[in-house]
């Protein structure tokens, strides 16, 4: 973790601007009808202001090929910043918890922005969440998910679990790998963003404001498919999971950790 720190008043100015952004956010999004074009221009724009309140910057390997019209994105989850990066970086819907969609006004907020509901408690929910995600796609908008199912610090990546990639199987859409590192503003990497283990979102968030500036690498696969033969195999959902994860893994598991 870098040393490099900002002031109390800095990072207490950021917390109140974030304060600010939430507000802005909430109305912005609660005024969505349905989730369309304009739907994805909002939340890409939201995305993006919120990176500059943090004074966080993506930076995309400028070999990372263009993204497929629809796809399924898989990524590694470091923290609860990923799903702002990845829309910043391309239009997309998340799974949320069912729970959520009950909340009061939080929960109409989350149903505009596109989010496939899940019962996270139901291994029962795998076929109906899968054909949910087709659905999405289906419509033309992309799904975004992290196949570890848990934060990690960053440094080493978890196992991926294969359930969810049926559904790239099932609409014949590819899957795109996304690998995310987060670094300080010397470009080392660093765990302060982190949203794992015991770790609070508050204590998150006060690091993530105490950092000076961070950088987020982000590198994103070819468009990841089957051929005819893999796709007629029973674990076509692990052989499509393999690719993904080794892709990620390969980055993430690197060298580049000083």
């Amino acid at each position: 973790m870098s040393t490099q720190s900002t002031s109390i008043f800095t990072r207490l100015f950021r917390i109140l601007h974030l304060l600010f952004w939430f507000f802005r956010a909430g109305y912005r999004l609660f005024r969505l009808r349905e989730y369309n074009q304009h739907s994805k221009d909002v939340m890409q724009d939201l995305a993006r202001s919120m990176l500059k309140v943090l004074h966080i910057r993506i930076e995309a390997n400028p070999n990372n090929p263009p993204f497929p019209p629809v796809f399924l994105g898989a990524a590694n989850h470091v923290s609860w910043l990923d799903p702002m990066i990845l829309m910043a970086m391309y239009p997309t819907v998340f799974i949320a918890k069912r729970e959520i969609r009950s909340w009061p006004v939080l929960g109409a907020v989350v149903a505009r922005t596109g989010a496939v509901f899940i019962n996270r408690n139901s291994r029962n929910d795998v076929a109906p969440v899968n054909e949910a995600i087709v659905r999405s796609m289906s419509a033309g908008h992309s799904v975004s998910f992290f196949p570890e199912s848990k934060a990690s610090d960053g440094m080493a990546l978890l196992p991926f679990k294969a359930a969810l990639f049926q559904s790239a199987l099932d609409s014949g859409l590819p899957v795109v790998a996304v690998a995310l590192r987060y670094c300080d503003r010397a470009g080392r990497r660093s765990t302060a963003p982190a949203y794992a283990g015991n770790t609070s979102l508050l204590t998150a968030l006060w690091r993530i404001v105490s950092m000076p500036e961070i950088i987020v690498r982000a590198d994103c696969s070819e468009p990841l498919t089957l051929n005819a033969e893999e796709v007629a195999n029973d674990s076509a959902r692990f052989l499509l999971k393999d690719k993904a994860e080794a892709f990620v893994g390969a980055i993430v598991n690197g060298e580049d950790k000083g």
